[in-house]
């Protein structure tokens, strides 16, 4: 007898095919065994599938079952119920001209967050443009639903009346009022505008649709397959279909096994749900009305799917589990459950995608197997993607990617930042490395320009807006500066230059285009089209090629094609709004479909199979989501209106995982953890995995030691870490620096290493934008305010010591754009740091006089055969009454001893040689007579006058008379055999040999793996 025998069958004429079975397949096989010997008559079918996917399987299906290879095929018709942003075909939108075109969902979604701010400002409470677009982003989708339901103005409006909504909170009577405008405001634009919504326009294509097959269809024999009929508009297309004389519906994964009773007792989140509302609310039948589709060639799924309907079974139906588990499992039949069947519940998330991407990636070693993976977890299908790119697998992600964080819309991001705040130094850097980014010029000539811009931004942020940029270009305290003037006024101008170039390309159109929405996306798109253009190309072609700019452009075109809805914003707003009418859209990574594999969202896996399927991320809150929460609409509120319950959508992902768990060969995963956090399983994992450890209490199924033991060896993990050793190289002395500064020898006593990576080298660390104000600022601003005050020390204006610097103090901080915050917390030490000096200054001009700030000095000093150059910069050189000098060091903080200064901050002992052997040109050589450190902080100030007493402390600060002659004799006699010692080929410079302190990092730590060898090295090292 043919499968699709209608003649004389009572209608409905429903049929079904079974969890797990290859839906097209079985389906094509029923239509070829019925049409055997009269396969021309197959153009005589009209199938109807809910989405252009199921389109492409229902021909590949086709194909592959083709008796000799050709096959003309029916008519088959994507209807795309699954998705609200799927859209009829053009075939049908031919049925009634008297439909209207429907504006796109961005259109509508401004239009609503136009309503939405309006309805707000109205009650009292105002919202921002921005705010309003979020807002309108929920409000939208239950616009949709209230569209789908056919509910109006006139409904809600009688909704507010009744006694549950009356007497309910205050909130949701608000609500009540909003939902009330927009179902008034929305449909009135619609009729302004000569236009329809996209569900209502759907809704009238569905019926006129199913208005020509009643009365028009020459069809032999109509199909709708594959729906679950989850909306009005779809199950009364089911329904008329169903009705007719020479129509069915088939249903995917319907559970047949279910005892009566407990179909019966199905509600909402249950996984056939959806199946039992629509047999008996839409086709008035029972389930044993349902015919089968019977599968193509042998069936071994059967166990299995007895195996699932009792687990999966109603919570009111679960008093007889026991006995019902304890029947199945005596069946003989009941051995083939597990056949095929894997669970691997990995330790965490990257875990879990390494599971699954070693699975996919060893079904490609079976010739000519296929298999995908389903997951509602983006994160994971990422991941996953990520990891089988590894081997050089591209594969389809068919959920795609958000627009607003592509290649294309992160270059516009990055200039609607700028165009706010163009002195970003994180946006400003981020925009001009950007491949996008050309302003004209090619890569030679462009490369240099980015790369010194890049180092002016790093460091502490400059000032505020383009002048702000200007002016820190000049400052001469910022990292990238270089010491020596010609090369700072030539790289200083190469910058300048450049943003000039960058600003006149912002300014004009973002003045211009003044508070306006529509015109500062236009000024936008201009200044990207600039920015984007290169000699052999124009920015419009850039901007707008391959797949994101392709999804990018008519987006963007629809929103500057309705600027009268695009409202007006400050232009500090404009970059975030800009980003939020960026949401919506999605596009697919370049990378194309892998003839064997794919990576599928819930809804895209719907009808789809492969001889391995993948079910991932089968946490709770992820498969199944948590229930929907609709701002705008309460349950009590959705089950007045007649609408379903937020659970509904839990119970059709409950229904897929029931089809995916049921096909043949299937591995179900999940993690422990999701992120830092303990995860839960799944509530439907937790029900199999319950029963699959009472049938099988070896746990044979479980493939985590088999994919576990292939991560190892996938990543080389055998045995615990071994970390690396401390880094002892040991360069040919003539590559070891032959200059040093004195700092540089400080660095060398402590960490030979960090010489070697910036000398040997030639490395020198990066320092991070938008850096906070901190010790090393502080500690300028106090040079650079004491270097100030030596000029002024030479003249008399009356004022004290105090007085004259805490009058300079203002200028000096501005001229380090000190922030306020900063002046505020840093005024008491800075205030303290001045009384200090004083203390020190007072007696020091009894004493002598300043003769040298900031001065520069160098010598040259004999290291085995070479002569190595040490130069260095004193902060300071006072002449006593008695000719001798006074070398001091201002110090903000640490030990700033000289027994430490000995051992591995020679500085001060340095430059009093240098001084001595005549090292400081403008000043000769002159005997120094006391080397000090002046520690400017602390509340103390005796700590300042120990300086000018003789000490044996360990503590002392200074060195004065033959006690100085004492300490630098014997200074150099260690200096002079560390330089030989250092410069010796078999030295190494060994990372990190005398640490200040272990939780200051050097520059080069990471280089050297110090956190690795730090743990592991002995005491006496």
């Amino acid at each position: 007898m043919a499968v699709f025998d209608l003649a004389g069958e009572p209608a409905p004429h429903v049929y079904a095919m079974a969890p797990g079975r290859p839906f097209f397949d079985d389906l094509v096989g029923a239509l070829l065994s019925d049409y055997a010997g009269k396969l021309d008559a197959l153009t005589a079918i009209e199938i109807f599938v809910p989405s252009r996917r199921a389109v492409r399987s229902l021909k590949e299906a086709f194909a592959a079952q083709a008796p000799s290879g050709v096959i003309l095929l029916p008519r088959i018709t994507a209807v795309a119920d699954l998705s609200e942003d799927d859209t009829l075909t053009a075939s049908l939108e031919r049925v009634d001209r008297a439909v209207k075109d429907a504006p796109s969902a961005a259109i509508k979604r401004l239009k609503l967050a136009g309503i939405y701010r309006d309805a707000l400002a109205e009650a009292g409470e105002p919202i921002s443009w921005v705010g309003a677009l979020r807002g309108a982003s929920e409000l939208g989708k239950t616009s949709d639903q209230l569209t789908e339901y056919g509910i109006d103005a006139g409904r809600l409006a009688k909704l507010r009346d009744e006694p549950a909504i009356a007497g309910s909170a205050e909130h949701w009577q608000a609500n009540a009022r909003l939902l009330s405008l927009v179902t008034e405001a929305w449909p009135a634009w619609l009729a302004e505008q000569d236009l329809m919504d996209q569900r209502e326009r759907r809704a009238l294509l569905l019926s006129a649709l199913c208005d020509r097959l009643e009365d028009q269809s020459d069809a032999e024999l109509i199909l709708a397959a594959g729906f679950l009929g989850t909306s009005p508009s779809s199950e009364d297309f089911l329904r008329r279909v169903a009705r007719l004389p020479n129509g069915a519906v088939i249903l995917p994964a319907l559970d047949m096994h279910m005892p009566d009773d407990a179909w019966e007792e199905i509600r909402a989140p249950d996984p056939q749900s959806a199946y039992r509302s629509l047999l008996k609310d839409g086709f008035g039948v029972p389930r044993s009305h349902v015919r089968p589709v019977p599968p193509k060639g042998t069936d071994e799924g059967e166990a299995r799917r007895r195996l699932l309907s009792l687990a999966l079974m109603p919570a009111k139906s679960t008093s007889g589990w026991a006995e019902a588990f304890a029947a199945f499992r005596d069946d003989p039949s009941a051995s083939g459950a597990r056949d095929g069947l894997e669970v691997a519940v990995a330790k965490t998330m990257e875990e879990e995608a390494d599971f699954i991407a070693l699975t996919l990636r060893a079904q490609l070693e079976k010739p000519g197997k296929t298999a995908f993976l389903v997951t509602a977890d983006r994160g994971l299908a990422r991941r996953v993607a990520a990891k089988l790119a590894g081997w050089g697998i591209d594969i389809d992600d068919s959920g795609g990617a958000p627009i607003a964080g592509s290649y294309r819309a992160t270059f516009l991001r990055l200039i609607a930042t700028l165009m706010a705040e163009p002195s970003d130094p994180v946006v400003l850097a981020g925009l001009v490395q950007h491949q996008l980014f050309g302003l004209g010029m090619d890569a030679q000539e462009r490369r240099p320009l980015v790369q010194a811009l890049d180092l002016f931004l790093r460091g502490r942020a400059p000032r505020k807006g383009w002048d702000g940029l200007f002016q820190s270009l000049h400052d001469a305290w910022r990292p990238f500066m270089p010491q020596k003037r010609d090369e700072a006024e030539e790289l200083t101008a190469r910058i300048e230059g450049f943003l000039r170039r960058l600003r006149d390309v912002f300014e004009k159109p973002v003045e211009q285009a003044g508070t306006s929405v529509g015109a500062l996306l236009d000024a936008h798109l201009e200044i990207a089209r600039t920015l984007a253009a290169t000699p052999d190309e124009n920015g419009e072609e850039r901007l707008f090629r391959f797949e994101d700019g392709e999804v990018l452009e008519p987006h963007l075109a629809q929103l500057r094609g309705r600027p009268e809805l695009l409202g007006e914003v400050p232009l500090k707003d404009y970059p975030e709004l800009f980003t939020a009418l960026l949401q919506g859209p999605a596009f697919r990574p370049p990378g194309g479909q892998h003839p064997r594999l794919a990576i599928y969202g819930i809804l895209e896996a719907r009808l789809q199979t492969a001889d391995l399927v993948v079910v991932g991320g089968l946490q709770e809150g992820v498969w199944p989501g948590d229930a929907a929460v609709d701002p705008f609409l309460s349950r009590s509120i959705r089950k007045a209106l007649g609408m379903p319950s937020p659970d509904a959508e839990i119970g059709r992902v409950a229904h897929d995982f029931l089809d995916f768990a049921a096909q043949p060969q299937v591995l179900l995963t999940r993690s422990e953890r999701a992120g830092r956090s303990p995860a839960r399983a799944s509530r439907l994992m937790i029900r199999l995995e319950s029963f699959l450890a009472k049938l099988e209490p070896e746990r044979s199924y479980d493939a985590a030691p088999r994919l576990r033991a292939w991560r190892q060896a996938r990543y080389g993990a055998d045995g615990p870490a071994v970390p690396a050793p401390r880094p002892r190289p040991a360069p040919p002395a003539d590559e070891r620096p032959p200059r040093l500064s004195v700092s540089a020898v400080a660095t060398w006593l402590r960490d030979p290493y960090a010489i070697y990576a910036g000398h040997v080298l030639g490395l020198k660390p990066l320092r991070a934008y938008n850096e906070a104000f901190g010790a090393r600022d502080r500690g300028d601003i106090l040079h650079k305010l004491l270097e100030k005050y030596a000029d002024w020390a030479k003249e008399d204006d009356g004022l004290s010591i105090e007085e004259r610097l805490r009058t300079m103090l203002p200028d000096v901080l501005d001229e380090y754009d000190m922030p306020e915050a900063q002046r505020v917390l840093n005024d008491r030490f800075l205030h303290q740091a001045i009384a200090n000096f004083a203390v020190f200054e007072r007696e020091a001009q009894r004493r002598g006089k300043i003769i040298a700030v900031e001065e520069r000095g160098e010598m040259e000093v004999p290291a085995r055969e070479r002569r190595i150059l040490v130069h260095g910069r004193a902060d300071r050189i006072d002449q006593t009454t008695e000719g001798l000098a006074h070398v001091i060091d201002y110090k903000l903080g640490g030990a700033a001893t000289i027994a430490e200064g000995a051992a591995f901050s020679p500085q001060l002992f340095l430059l009093a040689m240098m001084l001595r052997d005549g090292g400081f040109a403008k000043l000769g050589a002159i005997e120094p007579g006391q080397v000090s450190f002046i520690k400017l902080t602390g509340r103390d100030s005796r700590e300042v006058e120990k300086i000018w007493h003789p000490s044996t402390t360990t503590t002392r600060r200074h060195s004065l008379g033959d006690q100085l002659k004492d300490d630098l004799e014997g200074f150099e006699e260690k200096f002079h055999a560390w330089l030989d010692r250092s410069y010796s080929d078999e030295t190494p410079m060994t990372s990190q040999l005398h640490p200040y302190r272990s939780d200051i990092a050097g520059d080069f730590d990471d280089l050297a793996r110090r956190a690795e060898w730090e743990r592991e090295a002995p005491d006496d090292e």
